[in-house]
């Protein structure tokens, strides 16, 4: 019974001391991993009965309203036996001030290769480009590895956003 009350006693102060340490950690995290941390994605009542969903609260009071369109299948081509597809996604991003104004859009176009066959799938472009009355004030970074890619969305030269796509086996782009 001793050697019971001691190892429980044990037990208790480790999981004590590990529960304490956690935020202490946490603490210490730096700036480059609190930016990629992703934003609240919530629904903005904008009217008595009307609601918009997929609603990302951005950085200074910012919004993001995020539209995607259907997968489109390209062209077949044919590489060593294996028949390779293309496909492209768009996603548009509406970009809004606090007060409610729209204050730019980011239409990003995605395009990829899979094989179905080959089990393979491989993101080969992204384009970024921007339109509204504050355009000139936004830009864009553009990462692409093997079937992902990633894109830095910014607002006067500061971090906005960030999104991450891929694209499986059958052609489908999605967020990753």
């Amino acid at each position: 019974m001793k050697h019971t009350k001691k190892i429980l006693a044990v037990l208790s102060a480790a999981a004590i001391a590990a529960s304490i340490s956690a935020p202490a950690f946490a603490a210490n995290t730096p700036r480059e991993a609190i930016e990629e941390i992703p934003p609240v994605i919530e629904t903005l009542q904008i009217g008595d009965d009307i609601y918009l969903l997929n609603v990302e609260l951005l950085r200074d009071n910012i919004s993001c309203i995020m539209m995607e369109t259907e997968t489109r299948a390209g062209e077949r081509t044919t590489t060593h036996g294996d028949p390779y597809q293309t496909s492209q996604k768009i996603f548009n991003y509406r970009y809004s001030d606090g007060n409610g104004n729209q204050i730019s859009t980011a239409y990003v176009t995605t395009y990829g290769v899979f094989s179905q066959v080959g089990g393979t799938s491989e993101m080969t472009d992204v384009s970024v480009t921007f339109s509204g009355s504050q355009e000139n004030s936004f830009d864009a970074t553009v990462n692409l590895h093997e079937n992902t890619a990633m894109i830095r969305i910014y607002y006067e030269d500061a971090l906005l956003a960030t999104y991450h796509y891929k694209i499986a086996t059958n052609g489908t782009i999605g967020y990753a």
